[in-house]
């Protein structure tokens, strides 16, 4: 009988220290996954961004590229339709 006590008391002992190592396991966990979400903000802000940040400095480049050479209306249209005629190509790529 006191063999059985000994080994019900083992048992008992074993899963308190399973319960509280779930526990904390639990505790870990939620701790990540809110770090993993805090994280995934932070991408999304930065990726916004960078796209923010992109568009300007293309529309920068276009202004310069415009700008720099003094070229009549005609040679900007020109230009700016080469370069309309590329953003939509690159949109039907993106499209496919």
């Amino acid at each position: 009988m006191a063999d059985t006590s000994t080994l019900i008391a083992g048992i008992e002992f074993k899963i308190r220290k399973l319960v509280e190592r779930q526990a904390l396991l639990d505790e870990k966990v939620k701790g990540l996954e809110h770090e993993n979400n805090s994280l995934k903000q932070t991408i999304a802000q930065q990726k916004e961004t960078i796209n923010q940040l992109t568009n300007q400095n293309n529309t920068n480049t276009i202004i310069q590229s415009l700008g720099r050479e003094k070229e009549s209306i005609e040679e900007s249209r020109k230009k700016i339709r080469q370069v309309m005629h590329e953003i939509d190509f690159c949109l039907d790529l993106l499209n496919k």
